[in-house]
């Protein structure tokens, strides 16, 4: 009877420890921030990009700015990235402009990640994380809408195969038209 016992026992652990481990899978790769949240200020900052230009967030007050936080090491940059040079391409610096900001790793290191080619969106060199730690990213990749006065208007975490639709739809929701008088492109800051 004791051995019985114990191996239903043993079962019912098995069965418990297989779903906790299903249900922490499940839940990864999508979860909220925990220092910030939908409109809340975003905290501004300046940072390098891989040519050793200065960018600021506060350059781009007034545009909607997309900040996607990512490292080499995360295996879903190589869909991620392409998604979103994708979407600056489709939409313009006009309407949005993308940061990719690439945290505690050097500019060797991000450049050799990047050898597939330019990009449309400006890369930038978080290398002591800062940046990232100020907007609570936890997961890579991040990716932070920041609307036109500055405020965090959506957040996503984890690859969305679908991310460039869904940022249109933000970008929509936002009033961000393609027919809105220039503003200053990336390029303009070198």
């Amino acid at each position: 009877m004791r051995n019985a016992w114990r191996i239903s026992g043993a079962g019912v652990l098995v069965v418990a420890l297989a779903w906790l481990s299903y249900q922490v899978k499940r839940e990864v790769p999508i979860r909220p921030l925990e220092a910030l949240d939908v409109g809340d200020a975003a905290p501004g900052f300046t940072l390098r990009d891989l040519k050793g230009g200065e960018v600021s967030l506060h350059h781009y007050r007034g545009q909607v700015v997309v900040l996607n936080f990512w490292t080499t090491s995360c295996p879903q940059r190589r869909l991620g990235l392409p998604l979103l040079d994708g979407f600056q391409r489709e939409e313009g610096e006009s309407r949005v402009v993308v940061l990719s900001i690439n945290f505690r790793e050097s500019a060797e290191q991000v450049r050799d990640s990047l050898k597939d080619g330019e990009h449309a969106f400006r890369v930038l060199l978080d290398t002591d994380g800062r940046v990232a730690e100020a907007y609570g990213v936890k997961y890579v990749p991040t990716v932070v809408m920041v609307n036109q006065k500055g405020k965090i208007a959506w957040v996503g975490q984890g690859y969305l195969p679908d991310l460039p639709h869904v940022l249109a739809r933000q970008l929509k929701a936002l009033g961000a038209t393609r027919h809105e008088e220039e503003r200053p492109s990336a390029g303009d800051l070198d």
